[in-house]
């Protein structure tokens, strides 16, 4: 490979030679599933007061059938876990109409997702999910 590119820059003078001799580089953008997935969301600003985290769903578990919550683990743009919270819809009083709404757009989400979510950080660090979206299954 190394004689055809001197043979080839020593007899080349012209740039059409040139462009012939140069070897084909398949450039590729960096398309991490991750970073793609903090794109999507990129364009949605973030409500004020609130606190936002995207990622591809790594782990959900839904124990609303059992009086429990919604817990989700999203890997974000970075590589990081982060960890997202919905509490029981068994509650009293019953829960709001927006509740209901946040859980149904939670309800189909799957592993391999990109979602975002909109809360309050807990004590713990997950997020207490107020608003959710995700981009593989909302219309």
């Amino acid at each position: 490979m190394r004689r055809a590119s001197l043979a080839c820059a020593a007899s080349a003078i012209s740039v059409s030679a040139l462009a012939s001799c140069a070897p084909t580089l398949e450039l590729r953008v960096h398309d991490d599933k991750y970073e793609a997935c903090g794109r999507r969301s990129a364009a949605m600003p973030p409500p004020e007061g609130m606190q936002t985290a995207t990622g591809t769903i790594q782990q959900i578990v839904d124990g609303t059938g059992l009086d429990g919550p919604v817990k989700i683990v999203v890997i974000d743009p970075s590589g990081r876990p982060r960890k997202l919270f919905f509490g029981s819809l068994y509650t009293i009083p019953s829960p709001s109409l927006q509740r209901q709404a946040t859980y149904r757009a939670i309800e189909p989400s799957r592993v391999g997702d990109c979602v975002r979510a909109d809360g309050s950080l807990m004590d713990n660090g997950s997020l207490w999910i107020e608003r959710f979206v995700d981009f593989d299954r909302s219309p």
